[in-house]
């Protein structure tokens, strides 16, 4: 994540994006990588189970989640909250995502300055940003040596990476002060749009981009057959870009095989 958009916590996240200060992929960034959602629970003879409350309005219901002890303590003291007395449990977003219906909303921190609402069918955008998140996780890893097998087949399951071409077969290199020929490779459809309205210099010259969605295996075939010297994944942000060698696509290759 770039430093101008640095936030320490989910409320903060929140806050920012609120504030129109955050983007609202960073925002669904900062709630995947949360580990610690506290959850209100039942426990029974059949184990532990997540609960769901009603909206308040209609039968609708809720999954409700505290991203810090604080904000579970600000909402214990709203006038406004109910029921939040029993026991809680600590969870990761993934595992709090898993129990969310595609009939249930989502909301987090209920009852505090920064609450966030997530109509039922919502909930996807996050899973959508968990699986960004994950392919993210994986190229870090894939920086330098030791390379994590795991990590290179995650990579190569992604199917929505994006690349941009141009008039005669020519594929947009990323911006490098060196001139060095770095191929621009995006993670998602934000990414690559905040890249296009960064680059409409590119357009007049080069004419109107037309994107090329590949799958990791796809992209790892193409890095292993172009002249460049490597790829730059979403280098005009959100995110933090992260810049890695040619041979990428050679160990995705070859991590693959191993399995095969």
């Amino acid at each position: 994540m770039s430093e101008s958009n640095s936030v320490e916590t989910v409320s903060e996240a929140i806050a920012a994006f609120q504030r129109g200060e955050l983007p609202q992929e960073l925002l669904l960034w900062n709630i995947v990588c949360c580990e610690k959602f506290i959850v209100p629970v039942i426990k029974d003879d059949e184990g532990t189970h997540i609960r769901s409350f009603s909206d308040g309005v209609g039968a609708a219901k809720q999954i409700i989640a505290f991203s810090e002890p604080e904000a579970l303590e600000g909402a214990r003291a709203s006038e406004e909250a109910h029921n939040l007395d029993g026991d809680f449990a600590v969870i990761s977003s993934s595992t709090l995502l898993s129990f969310v219906d595609s009939d249930e909303a989502l909301v987090i921190n209920p009852h505090t300055e920064h609450s966030l609402t997530f109509q039922p069918g919502q909930a996807e955008s996050i899973r959508e940003a968990g699986r960004m998140s994950g392919v993210e996780r994986a190229l870090s890893m894939s920086r330098r040596p030791p390379l994590d097998p795991n990590a290179l087949r995650a990579i190569a399951s992604y199917k929505d990476f994006h690349l941009v071409l141009r008039n005669e077969n020519r594929l947009d290199l990323a911006p490098d002060p060196q001139g060095r020929a770095l191929l621009a490779a995006f993670t998602s459809e934000e990414a690559l749009h905040e890249y296009l309205g960064k680059v409409t210099e590119l357009t007049l010259k080069h004419g109107v981009p037309q994107v090329l969605k590949l799958s990791g295996i796809e992209l790892a075939e193409k890095l292993s057959e172009l002249d460049i010297i490597g790829v730059v994944f979403n280098c005009a942000g959100p995110l933090t870009p992260l810049a890695l060698s040619k041979q990428l696509g050679q160990h995705i290759l070859s991590a693959v095989n191993e399995v095969a």
